[in-house]
């Protein structure tokens, strides 16, 4: 998906091209929650005043916006989020 724009940039080592592909990967695969998702956590007492959250791939991001520290959260069980809805094709 990003090749076009490696051919763009100039790298000076192969490992800064690699590098630049598995940053942009990473980005690709954040997926930021809505705000009503953000209350029902917060309401929950799931995450903090101070905390914001992210899909990365599938699983729950915390993460704290002063000193970015991250955490992973687990057994959401049937917590049912706007962000986690997909439309199925076929």
């Amino acid at each position: 998906m990003f090749e076009h724009l490696t051919r763009l940039i100039h790298f000076t080592t192969v490992a800064e091209r690699v590098d630049f592909i598995e940053i942009c990967e990473r980005i690709k695969m954040k997926k930021p929650l809505t705000d009503r998702d953000l209350m029902i956590l917060r309401q929950r007492g799931l995450i903090l005043a101070e905390e914001t959250a992210h899909w990365y791939n599938d699983e729950l991001v915390i993460e704290n916006i002063l000193t970015k520290q991250q955490r992973i959260l687990e057994n959401i069980g049937s917590l049912v989020l706007e962000s986690q809805k997909r439309i199925l094709k076929g």
